[in-house]
């Protein structure tokens, strides 16, 4: 066996819970769902691309993850989110029509790009609010061919108030399949999703 299977292995998971790739999956579900929320491409004005969508969604998933990053007991669920992640990304692929000789390389590359972003985030959200804003604004603005001033603000208060919602809630309730965004603005949108 690997050592990287003996680590994720000697990490605990309540025997109570479900299975940690069902957990994993019902997370991501929610992930997904947030980062398709019609608010951010109606009203924050970011590009409903395939591009703009997969942004988004690493956003969401930077913030999920970075909330619970000290827990140990967080690793080996992330694990099986980032399985699910790569999973969904090559059956996105191919209903794309991305031909099989080159999905696995085109997966292989956005999985690359996903923890570069993730490795960025997290050193622009601990150098301070003004160079998380400046991500925030090169990576969903910088082409779009206007200040997005408002918009970016209302981003920017979007991605605090996730800090605000899930940072120090009781893992417990992530390891139930748990997982509570904040709202957006003008949208019927409650960011809970526990079906």
């Amino acid at each position: 066996m690997s050592l990287t299977y003996e680590f994720f292995r000697s990490l605990k998971w309540p025997r109570h819970h479900p299975s940690r790739r069902d957990i994993a999956a019902r997370l991501y579900r929610t992930i997904v769902l947030q980062a398709r929320c019609p608010t951010f491409y109606r009203t924050l004005k970011i590009k409903d691309t395939v591009d703009g969508r997969f942004e988004l969604l690493v956003l969401h998933l930077f913030m999920f993850l970075h909330s619970f990053r000290t827990d140990p007991d967080f690793k080996p669920l992330v694990q099986a989110i980032m399985e699910e992640m790569v999973e969904d990304l090559d059956r996105a692929l191919r209903e794309l029509g991305v031909g099989d000789l080159i999905v696995g390389r085109n997966v292989k590359n956005m999985v690359k790009t996903i923890y570069r972003r993730l490795e960025n985030y997290g050193a622009c959200h601990e150098t301070g609010k003004d160079s998380w804003r400046r991500a925030l604004s090169d990576i969903f603005y910088l082409d779009n061919g206007s200040s997005n001033h408002v918009e970016l603000r209302r981003l920017f208060d979007y991605t605090q108030d996730c800090r605000r919602t899930m940072f120090g809630r009781p893992l417990e309730d992530v390891l139930t399949g748990k997982l509570i965004f904040p709202s957006l603005p003008e949208d019927e949108w409650h960011g809970m999703h526990d079906s």
